[in-house]
C-alpha cells in the first residue's frame, strides 16, 4: 500500500455487515445476523491491511465506518460472499482490495507588486512558486517555511 502526500491508511475503520440474513448452519438455530446487521468491524493496521476471521458462511458486504487521516469516507459496499467450498477445504477465505480517495482542495497563487504609494499594482507576469508538503519541510525560518 502506499499513502499519498502527508496522508495515511492506518487507522481506517471497516465494518463487515450481512448483505442478507445469515442463518446458523444447524438449521434450528435461526439467524445469527439480520440483513445490514454490523458483524464485525477492524482498524487497518500499519500494513495496510484488516482480517475477519472466524465467519459464518454467508452472503456479505464491507464498508468503510472511519477514513484514515487524509482521505474522504467511502460509501462503497464492497461485496464478498463467503460460501461453502466443500469437505476438504478446511479455511475458506477471500481477499478484497478497495481504494481510498485522498481529500483535494484546488488553490490559486498569484503575486502583485506594490509601488510605494498604491497598496497593490498589477499581476507580476511569471512568477514562480513552490508547493511542499509540510513533512517534506524541515525548519521554519524566520516566519518561512524552508525546505
Amino acid at each position: 500500500f502506499k499513502a499519498q502526500g502527508d496522508s495515511t491508511l492506518r487507522g481506517a475503520v471497516y465494518g463487515l455487515y450481512a448483505k442478507e440474513d445469515i442463518v446458523h448452519p444447524d438449521g434450528t438455530t435461526g439467524v445469527l445476523y439480520k440483513q445490514d446487521s454490523l458483524i464485525a468491524q477492524g482498524v487497518i493496521g500499519d500494513d495496510g491491511t484488516l482480517e475477519f476471521s472466524e465467519l459464518y458462511l454467508g452472503e456479505m458486504y464491507v464498508k468503510e465506518i472511519t477514513p484514515p487521516e487524509g482521505y474522504t469516507l467511502d460509501t462503497t459496499k464492497y461485496e464478498v460472499s463467503v460460501t461453502y467450498e466443500g469437505q476438504d477445504v478446511a479455511e475458506v477465505t477471500r481477499d478484497l482490495t478497495v481504494k481510498e480517495q485522498v481529500k483535494k482542495q484546488a488553490f490559486q497563487l498569484i503575486k502583485v507588486s506594490e509601488d510605494g504609494e498604491q497598496t497593490e499594482t498589477d499581476l507580476v507576469a511569471g512568477a514562480g512558486f513552490k508547493v511542499y508538503l509540510i513533512s517534506d519541510l524541515t525548519q521554519v525560518k524566520n516566519g518561512k517555511l524552508k525546505p
